[in-house]
């Protein structure tokens, strides 16, 4: 693996394992959070969402009062709630980007992980936009 800082300097193992780590975290952490949201309307959400910030975040609570007040939707895990609160928080949107791609749910790949460090670790200068379409992948996801 090679990847230089802005300055020129080489990056030690150390920065590369550490990035290398960030990548696989937050991969897993975006399908955890996004699991099972795809079969919701933008609308539910909403409302769930809504019901989850009635409840000052407890998701029990928010779980009964989103049940009493659209008594005919159905929420089938109560932890849905607070993943969907932080898919919201860490993505700013309620869509996943995944469903409906084609794509598989990790993109992240060794592959891609190695094309990405190598497009920095060359240009240092580089941007993340430039970065993303070099390797046709969102920027949001790695």
């Amino acid at each position: 693996m090679h990847g230089r800082r802005a300055s020129g300097e080489p990056l030690d193992g150390a920065v590369m394992e550490s990035i290398k780590r960030e990548f696989s975290y937050t991969s897993s952490f975006l399908t955890w959070i996004s699991d099972g949201m795809a079969t919701y309307s933008h609308r539910e959400k909403a409302d769930m969402h809504f019901m989850y910030g009635v409840a000052n975040g407890n998701d029990l609570e928010a779980e009964r009062l989103y049940r009493q007040r659209f008594p005919r939707r159905n929420v089938t895990d109560q932890k849905l709630l607070e993943r969907l609160h932080r898919c919201l928080c860490v993505t700013g949107s309620f869509v996943t980007g995944m469903h409906d791609t084609g794509l598989g749910r990790s993109v992240r790949t060794p592959q891609v992980v190695e094309d990405i460090l190598q497009g920095v670790g060359d240009r240092p200068d580089i941007s993340t936009l430039q970065v993303s379409r070099a390797v046709n992948v969102y920027s949001i996801v790695w």
